[in-house]
């Protein structure tokens, strides 16, 4: 009742003081607007200001309409306490944002004041003395992305520019980019390491990365919960390499948003050799390539070069005297004179196996079967390779064995699946020392004796440098090669089981693996640790990099 007393008071008695009323409440809804719009930009929790925003505001509005206003003394100090109520949720959104982001972007700072004052500056030449290019960018029909004259666009190209440049210089084949809430997180894949970025953008740069990235990729910017995967192209400014092509997908939830890049290695590898086959193990693999039938079996953990390695493999066979076929799940490259199918997951009615069905139809002489996961492909592989098809598959274990124990589960026929086999492979990808800043050490002699490695002729091993090198003015000199990690690139160690004919009549009759793995081992199975081994003792890797491998491979099983 008393409240409807005074506000029929101020409607009646003083229609100034009303509007004056009415003016600062429309003040306030815009700056609640303002807040709302902007939480989404800055990557802060909306909801949580929107309803101290409000709350504020009608604490504010109720405080000063209880205030009666019989003269303008007390119209103000009530305008004094809606002020100081409702603005104090505006200025404690503001506090937050500023921390937030860069100081072009901060509001309500001398910067911000000078800025709406200075209309005879020009807005566009300052805004480009403060963004550098470092990277070339190329939206997903590789044409250049140059930067835009409106400030916000161009924050935004410097967000991006930023991530990209230490991403690209520091050798990163993915990028992982999210926002949670108040929360980023940056994380590097390096040589197929994970590296964690911390403290490197603040979240609303990360807002700007990812909605830059998604007009590049064409994506729908304002879509921050469906998955939406594209292409774009990028490069270091100066560099001679032509742009690498970007894999492109973002996902989200009410929590945060997503950015994931992964660079598309087009590289191609020429042969077994650069993949790192040892000279022995490459002679044995040349002879079983040369067998006009049979069916050969790559295989590694997930991540482990596997495709790589079939694609080279299939390469080594002459595409103009032989038809040569692939089926895969996911296509890594083109391969010149080489027809590749792509398996559609979406036809239900036509399994992996239908699919290589139709391909060995096409009557092919080699087929590349590139995910070899379920026992109807398997029995079809194997039953081709008998018929005269010569047939390499990719299958995920841990070593040869495993690989073996998994094709005879799902063949179930014994006596086909040892017919059919003519060997097993089983790789790594080990991190390449760095030849810039390597350092010799002396091995422990003990851990050489418990390698079987000969301890007289082995002088020395290498490994990353341990300590850090400075210059004169104490700033830390960081290896222009590897940028520090002590490494530079991959090399691949493999493991050759030949199904051999005393191991062919073994598998007939039905031996374990221990008794496959004995009989191995008498005919000189180098095994992947002592593979690895040598690749330490040429000084391609260190003992590090070999445990490490063998700790990943403990956690899979």
């Amino acid at each position: 009742m008393k409240l409807h007393m005074i506000l029929a008071t101020i409607m009646y008695t003083s229609v100034i003081k009303a509007g004056l009323a009415a003016g600062m409440f429309v003040v306030w809804c815009l700056c609640v607007q303002w807040i709302d719009r902007d939480a989404v930009r800055v990557k802060t929790i909306r909801e949580k200001w929107n309803i101290l925003a409000m709350a504020t505001g009608i604490l504010g509005l109720f405080s000063w309409l209880m205030i009666p206003w019989p003269d303008w003394a007390t119209y103000f100090l009530g305008w004094a306490l809606y002020v100081i109520v409702s603005g104090g949720g505006i200025l404690m959104y503001v506090v937050h944002r500023n921390k937030r982001v860069s100081a072009p972007h901060r509001v309500l700072t001398s910067q911000h004041f000078s800025q709406l004052t200075s209309f005879g500056q020009s807005e566009e030449k300052l805004d480009r003395s403060k963004h550098e290019t470092r990277v070339r960018l190329f939206d997903k029909d590789k044409k250049p992305v140059s930067l835009d004259d409106d400030f916000e666009a161009a924050e935004q190209f410097s967000a991006t520019q930023e991530v990209f440049y230490d991403a690209l210089w520091r050798r990163a084949s993915e990028i992982d980019l999210s926002v949670t809430g108040e929360t980023t997180k940056l994380n590097y894949i390096i040589d197929g390491v994970s590296a964690e970025r911390r403290d490197f953008i603040t979240p609303a740069q990360a807002g700007q990365v990812i909605v830059f990235v998604k007009k590049m990729a064409s994506f729908d910017v304002e879509e921050r919960r469906r998955p939406q995967h594209g292409i774009m192209w990028a490069c270091l400014l100066g560099g001679n390499r032509d742009p690498a092509q970007l894999e492109v997908h973002t996902s989200g939830t009410t929590a945060g948003e997503r950015l994931r890049i992964k660079l598309v290695e087009h590289d191609a590898v020429r042969s077994l050799a650069e993949l790192g086959v040892h000279p022995q193990r490459l002679e044995m693999i040349k002879k079983l390539v040369a067998v006009e039938k049979g069916m050969i079996i790559c295989s590694g953990p997930p991540r482990s070069g596997v495709t790589t390695t079939l694609y080279t493999i299939i390469q080594s066979h002459d595409a103009y005297i032989q038809n040569i076929h692939s089926l895969e799940k996911r296509r890594l490259r083109d391969i010149d004179n080489i027809t590749q199918h792509n398996y559609d997951s979406t036809n239900r009615e036509k399994s992996y196996a239908r699919q290589l069905q139709t391909v060995l139809r096409r009557e092919p002489d080699v087929v590349m079967v590139g995910e070899m996961d379920d026992k109807e492909t398997a029995r079809l592989s194997a039953k081709s390779s008998l018929e005269g098809k010569k047939i390499y598959a990719g299958i995920t274990a841990n070593d040869s064995f495993e690989a073996l124990e998994t094709l005879l589960a799902w063949i179930k026929d014994r006596k086909a699946a040892a017919n059919a086999l003519l060997a097993i492979t089983n790789q790594r990808l080990l991190r390449r020392l760095c030849p810039t800043c390597r350092e010799a050490y002396r091995p422990d002699p003990s851990l050489l004796r418990k390698a079987n490695l000969p301890v007289d002729s082995i002088d020395h091993f290498y490994r990353p440098p341990t300590q850090q090198i400075y210059d004169k003015q104490g700033r830390e000199i960081v290896c222009p090669t590897c940028q520090g990690t002590g490494y530079g690139g991959r090399i691949g160690v493999f493991e050759l089981l030949i199904i051999d004919d005393v191991l062919r009549e073994m598998i007939k009759k039905g031996a374990n693996t221990t008794q496959i793995k004995a009989q191995a081992r008498k005919k000189k199975m180098y095994y992947f640790q002592e593979e690895g081994l040598l690749k330490t003792m040429e000084g391609t890797t260190s003992m590090n990099e070999i445990l490490r491998c063998l700790r990943t491979d403990k956690a899979n099983r």
